[in-house]
């Protein structure tokens, strides 16, 4: 059974993530929380973009801008719950051991396609009598 983390986001917020990688792409190693609300996304060391300490401090200073100030200019905005609907948009940065990562929320069921794919094989199975 996989360990669950805690840790806080630089702004203080408790953040917990089952310590068993979920997703990985070129950029991010992903974990999810226990209660799957949402994601924590670390950052690679071996693919950094940052060469030096002033590199990784101004790569921090980014996502903290992107987490909370672009955040509430977006969201708290005329029209903002409407892209709350439509974006995962970060809603924290972390640091653990010396990884840089992000929290941000899960998709909603509404971007899956599940219920679709049934209609359609709903659809296909009706017109087949």
């Amino acid at each position: 059974m996989a360990t669950v983390v805690r840790c806080k986001t630089l702004d203080g917020q408790n953040v917990e993530f089952v310590d068993e990688i979920i997703a990985s792409g070129a950029m991010k190693d992903v974990y999810m929380s226990p209660d799957k609300s949402y994601v924590v996304a670390f950052f690679k060391k071996e693919n950094s973009f940052y060469q030096s300490r002033a590199d990784f401090e101004a790569q921090k200073d980014r996502l903290k801008e992107i987490a909370s100030a672009k955040w509430e200019s977006i969201f708290s905005g005329v029209g903002g719950d409407y892209w709350k609907n439509l974006f995962c948009w970060p809603r924290g940065v972390l640091l653990y051991g010396e990884r840089i990562g992000i929290v941000a929320p899960t998709y909603p069921k509404h971007f899956f396609l599940r219920a679709w794919f049934q209609e359609q094989r709903y659809a296909r199975h009706q017109g087949e009598g």
